[in-house]
């Protein structure tokens, strides 16, 4: 064995790996021994392990040998009615003992519950006196028979527990012993030190007879036959005394098992037994010829499973009846059983709610809710003030649902300000993002500024939030702005100055589009004006890019016309292809920064009344559009434009491009810019020609000659159109695309 003397029992915590097993919770302690059930990753099991301290270092080696020698013999032991041990070994000073974790507590428990029939009583006798027996047959002598060492599982089948270490294990709650007994149990002879024989068995057993027929120990536990029989002749009472309905025969058969003088004792547990059942009238029934070892199944999960549910309301929520040990075996099952699919919605929803409180393999059993509004439910219900580690654990699962942050549901306020709470007390950045996020999803936007949106305490924890470096605090300025709570801000006014003032008033008149009334003009108009800036100048390489394909639009449209429309007889002419160039570029540039004004004015600000950003974007647009061909009639043509057409064309041009700014398809938009620009081509063409036959000069966009067909003409101006409207919708400049 190897010896780590820095290994103690107060080391051992839920979610320790002591060897193979992970512990899941300690179920039972007392003297210098505690159990733990366990995760046992080597055979995929729920177990118990009984863990003891070796005190006396000079007794070590000495206790280690008879240690070995009884966990042998026990690891042999093989009857369905005793738990059988899995293995057993040392890391002194820590001794353990590892059996099946058995769910449905002991008969002492059952018996704090109710009364149990004789019938029940009759039948769980057969099997104690069985399984003793049994040990007997083996050389072992069981030294502490209580009922709180038979267990018993949801299936009712029964186990003998905690046998045979009598003088290595250490009592506790969950039936170690002391090697000395439990007092109210123990014969005479073992209060004395005295030899045991296998009829110490049947004298406990015989007291544990007398609890189970009427509930309570002898005199009521106050006094300990066995110690009473040492200095007098004291027999067990009479049971009929607190149970009139037992038979009197009962009496003489318990105070013989009990007798002080181990000879008056029966032979055996069953020769006990049979006696039981004659003072019943009843001859005791035949014993199994098919005896076989306790084995593992699903059934003891199935009857714990209804039992649990019992009575449970899904929509309720319900309560969580099963500890972290239970559940654990019935995660255990469940995920085993079809591959993990579990045997019904409401099945699920039971497993997830124990999940998420224990924290223990809720990742498999979230996903198993197929409805994210039911998950959304369950963790609504599972809220709680009192239970933060919870609320964080179930916060992180629904931040990270995208199902969820789908949902067009309102969020419950409860749950509005447990998400808060988390964010205020939790260090993680990207946790706060998450919350923030998630908020603003599910949380309808307020349509106007109001005193308080959550509460006045959680506005200013917000507000407090809204100030903390980014990026979480700037998604908790667009939440303030978002619900527009007029508290929020004004705190943020009063707390902060300099630059950390402004990025969180910033991020609010992002998300909102204004503040509040209440604070001072002199900061709207600082905060409003710095937003417009930021918004037209923001991401300066996006805003090139997109400007660099526009350019290049306009420059291949305007340059292909000049080249197809150019008076030289040589094609490939080297002026011909010169001035295609030079005025491709020039009026791509000029041009193309008309099309890029419309596009930011209308896309840049989303959250901005889309008329006004349209007619804005129409008439600006049309300004620079119309400017950039006057220039180029100036000086590219040595000519001065006359009339209206060319403004008439620029607008429908811009307008075109501002309302294609708004539509998310962006090849309905290269459309609605190619039939926009052809409209204004062809319109001002032959508004030109009309006109001019009435006397009337107007020029128009661009010249064709008089003589080329209506196909050459139409095909020259979608040579124009096609370009210009493809790479002028190229890139995205809206702020949430970027």
């Amino acid at each position: 064995m190897t010896e780590i003397p820095s290994l103690k029992l107060s080391d051992f915590h839920p979610g320790y790996q002591f060897l193979q097993y992970q512990l899941l919770e300690q179920i039972g302690f007392g003297g210098q021994g505690f159990v733990w059930s366990a995760l046992d990753t080597s055979h995929n099991r729920i177990v118990a392990i009984k863990f003891s301290e070796v005190g006396d270092p000079e007794q070590k080696q000495e206790s280690e040998t008879q240690f070995k020698h009884q966990g042998n013999q026990l690891l042999r032991l093989a009857h369905p009615n005793i738990l059988p041990l899995y293995d057993f070994g040392s890391i002194l000073p820590i001794r353990y003992l590892v059996s099946p974790y058995v769910s449905g507590g002991s008969i002492h428990d059952r018996l704090v519950l109710r009364s149990f029939s004789s019938a029940d009583i009759l039948d769980y006798s057969v099997k104690i006196a069985s399984a003793l027996d049994y040990l007997h047959a083996q050389g072992i002598i069981h030294r502490d028979l209580k009922p709180s060492n038979i267990l018993m599982d949801f299936g009712d089948r029964l186990y003998v527990a905690d046998f045979g270490l009598a003088r290595i294990v250490a009592e506790t709650t969950q039936a170690l012993h002391t090697g000395h007994g439990t007092p109210p149990y123990a014969p005479p002879e073992q209060h004395t030190m005295r030899e045991l024989t296998y009829k110490s068995d049947i004298y406990g057993f015989g007291v544990m007879l007398y609890q189970m027929f009427t509930r309570q120990l002898p005199w009521n536990g106050e006094k300990s036959l066995g110690l009473q029989q040492l200095y007098s002749r004291e027999e067990i009472p009479d049971p009929r005394e607190i149970n009139p309905d037992l038979p009197s025969d009962l009496l003489n058969v318990l105070r013989a098992m009990t007798s002080a003088n181990p000879a008056g004792r029966p032979e055996s547990a069953t020769a006990a037994i049979r006696l039981i059942y004659g003072a019943f009238g009843m001859p005791i029934p035949a014993q199994q010829s098919d005896i076989t070892p306790h084995t593992e199944s699903s059934i003891d999960a199935e009857a714990m499973l209804r039992q649990s549910m019992s009575g449970w309301d899904p929509a309720g929520g319900g309560t969580i009846r099963l500890s972290l040990s239970k559940f654990a075996l019935l995660d255990l099952e469940q995920r085993e059983a079809e591959g993990g699919t579990a045997s019904g919605t409401d099945v699920s929803a039971f497993m997830l709610q124990n999940a998420l409180t224990y924290g223990y393999n809720d990742d498999f059993w979230w996903p198993r809710i197929a409805n994210p509004k039911e998950r959304l439910s369950i963790v609504s219900q599972l809220l709680s003030r009192d239970n933060k580690v919870v609320n964080e654990r179930m916060v992180k699962h629904v931040v990270q649902d995208e199902q969820i942050r789908t949902l067009k549901t309102k969020l419950p306020e409860k749950m509005s300000l447990a998400f808060l709470e988390i964010a205020y007390r939790t260090d993680d950045p990207k946790l706060k993002v998450q919350i923030f996020n998630t908020l603003r999803t599910l949380t309808p936007a307020a349509k106007q500024w109001r005193e308080t949106a959550l509460g006045k305490t959680p506005d200013l924890a917000l507000a407090t939030l809204a100030l903390e470096p980014p990026p979480a605090g700037g998604d908790a300025a667009k939440l303030i702005g978002h619900l527009r709570s007029q508290l929020a801000v004004e705190s943020v006014v009063k707390s902060a100055k300099g630059e950390q003032r402004k990025s969180a008033l910033l991020a609010i008149r992002e998300a909102a589009g204004n503040l509040p009334g209440s604070i001072p003009q002199g900061i709207r108009l600082e905060i409003s004006f710095e937003w417009l800036l930021r918004r037209l100048f923001d991401q300066p390489f996006v805003l090139l890019t997109v400007y660099a394909w526009i350019v290049l639009g306009v420059a291949l449209s305007t340059g292909i016309r000049t080249f197809l429309a150019f008076r030289l007889p040589e094609i490939l002419d080297s002026m011909r292809i010169t001035v295609s160039l030079e005025r491709g570029i020039f009026l791509g540039v000029i041009f193309g920064f008309g099309i890029f004004i419309t596009r930011v004015i209308v896309e840049r600000f989303p959250e901005s009344n889309a008329t006004l950003r349209i007619g804005l974007a129409t008439f600006l647009g049309g300004v620079f559009l119309n400017i950039a061909l006057f220039t180029y009639a100036v000086l590219m043509t040595d000519t001065v434009p006359q009339g209206l057409l060319i403004s008439a064309g620029c607008l429908i041009i811009s307008l075109a491009y501002a309302i294609g700014g708004l539509m998310r398809n962006r090849p309905l938009r290269m459309i609605l810019s190619a039939v926009a620009v052809m409209a204004a081509l062809a319109g001002s063409w032959w508004g030109h020609l009309l006109l001019a036959r009435s006397g009337i000069t107007m020029t128009p966009i661009f010249f064709y000659e008089y003589q080329w067909t209506l196909m050459q003409t139409i095909g020259t101006m979608l040579v124009v159109a096609i370009p210009m409207a493809i790479l002028g919708n190229f890139g995205k400049l809206s702020p949430e695309s970027e």
